[in-house]
C-alpha cells in the first residue's frame, strides 16, 4: 500500500554545535551509480529555489517518495529536490553545501546562472555587500555557539539520566518493540538508510516537517524530556530495520548530528519512530503507542538532583530561544543580500534556463 501520496520534506544541512553539519555528501556518494545530478551555481537572489521548483512542478506530482530538501536558513525556500523513480536529482551546489562535479557529463550535468549577472553592476556594490556577507557569518557563528552551550547542558541532564536507568532493559525493549512493530519481514540483507534532519533551528523557531507523518499512520513514540532512552533504543531500532532490510530516514538531532537519532522514518511500511518531548514535539495526535523514560529508571537520583535538571532545561531553552532569534536576524541580512544581487541578474536569461532544465527532466525515463 502506498503511504506517502505527497513528496517528503526534510533538510539535509542545519546550524549545529559544530557550525554548519551537512549530509548534501549523500547526493555524490549515494547516488552517482545510477543518478543524474544537476548541480545548480548561481549567486544569492539568482533564483535557484525557483528554478528547482518550476523544473520539478510536474515530475515531482508522480514520485511517492520524491523528496522536498529546505534550507534551515530559511525553510521556505528549496535547497534540493530528489525524483527515485526518474532517478534525478536538482540542487543548490553553492555554500555552505558546496558540491563541484567530479563526473561532468557522466553523472553530474551542471546548471549554470553566473551567465545571468550584470558583474559591473555587482562590483559596485562592494562596499554594501561585503559587510553583509561579514555580519550573516557572523550570525550563524554565534547560533552555533548558543547551540553548544545549550548541549553542554542538554547532555549534563542526559548523563545523569542515562545513570540512573537500566540500560539493558533499554536494548531488550527496543528489539521486542521491532519484532513486534516489523510483522513484515523483507528479505535479508543491508537495507538503505537515508540521513536527514527532520527538525533544525530555523529563523521560524526549532521547527520540524512532521507533515512527514502523513506516510507513516502507525507512530510509536518514546517520551523521553532527556533523550537517554531514546538515543539507546533508536540505534537498536536502527540496526534491526536495516538487517531486516528496509529503507528508512535516520533523522538526527541538530545538537548532536554525528551521534543521535531523533526519529526514524520507514514510509514502505507506514510506521515511524518518534521521540517525543518539549523541543520535539510531534503532534500527540498522531502517536499510536507511547513508551515512557520512567520505565527505565532504577535510581532516585534525578529526584535528588531536581532543581539542578530544572535549572539545566531552562537555561538550555533559554539559548536556543537566543539561538532562533539570531537565525532569524541572519535571515534578514541574507534577504538584503539577495535584494543587492536580484537588481543585476538578467532574469531572461535565468527562465530560459529554468525551462531547459524542466524540459530534461521532464523527458526522462521513469523506473
Amino acid at each position: 500500500m502506498d503511504h506517502s501520496p505527497a513528496p517528503l520534506k526534510f533538510f539535509l544541512g542545519a546550524n549545529t554545535p559544530q557550525g554548519f553539519f551537512s549530509f548534501f555528501r549523500e547526493l555524490t556518494e549515494k547516488y552517482k551509480e545510477d543518478y543524474t545530478l544537476y548541480p545548480i551555481k548561481g549567486g544569492p537572489g539568482t533564483g535557484k529555489s525557483t528554478l528547482m521548483k518550476k523544473a520539478t512542478l510536474n515530475a515531482i506530482k508522480s514520485e511517492p517518495f520524491g523528496e522536498l530538501i529546505y534550507c534551515s536558513s530559511d525553510p521556505d525556500s528549496l535547497d534540493a529536490v530528489l525524483l527515485p523513480k526518474r532517478k534525478i536529482i536538482i540542487v543548490d551546489a553553492t555554500p555552505p553545501h558546496t558540491i563541484e562535479p567530479a563526473y561532468p557529463g557522466a553523472f553530474e550535468r551542471p546548471v549554470c546562472l553566473y551567465s545571468a549577472f550584470d558583474y559591473d553592476a555587482l562590483a559596485q556594490k562592494r562596499e554594501i555587500l561585503y559587510p553583509l556577507v561579514a555580519q550573516n557569518q557572523s550570525c550563524h557563528t554565534a547560533c552555533a555557539r548558543l547551540m553548544a552551550a545549550a548541549q553542554g547542558l542538554f547532555y549534563d541532564n542526559y548523563l545523569t539520566f542515562l545513570a540512573a536507568s537500566d540500560v539493558e532493559k533499554m536494548v531488550k525493549t527496543a528489539k521486542n518493540l521491532a519484532i513486534k512493530e516489523l510483522r513484515r519481514k523483507k528479505a535479508e540483507g543491508p537495507g538503505e538508510e537515508h540521513c536527514r534532519f527532520l527538525n533544525a533551528v530555523t529563523p521560524k523557531g526549532f521547527y520540524g516537517f512532521y507533515e512527514n507523518l502523513k506516510a507513516c499512520p502507525r507512530i510509536v513514540a518514546i517520551d523521553d524530556p532527556f533523550g537517554a532512552a531514546s538515543s539507546i533504543m533508536m540505534q537498536v531500532l536502527r540496526k534491526e530495520l536495516l538487517k531486516r532490510g528496509f529503507s528508512i530516514y535516520s533523522c538526527f538531532s541538530p545538537f548532536d548530528p554525528e551521534n543521535k537519532i531523533d526519529h526514524i522514518l520507514v514510509p514502505e511500511i507506514g510506521l515511524a519512530f518518534v521521540t517525543q518531548n518539549r523541543l520535539l514535539a510531534v503532534p500527540k495526535e498522531k502517536i499510536s503507542k507511547t513508551l515512557h523514560y520512567t520505565r527505565f529508571l532504577i535510581s532516585d537520583t534525578p529526584k535528588r538532583k531536581k532543581q539542578r535538571i530544572r535549572f539545566n532545561q531552562r537555561v538550555a531553552f533559554e539559548l536556543i530561544n537566543e539561538a532562533i532569534r539570531v537565525s532569524k536576524r541572519g535571515k534578514e541580512l541574507h534577504d538584503d543580500i539577495e535584494a543587492v544581487y536580484h537588481d543585476a541578474v538578467n532574469f531572461k536569461i535565468v527562465e530560459q534556463i529554468t525551462k531547459a532544465t524542466q524540459k530534461a527532466i521532464n523527458i526522462a525515463k521513469i523506473d
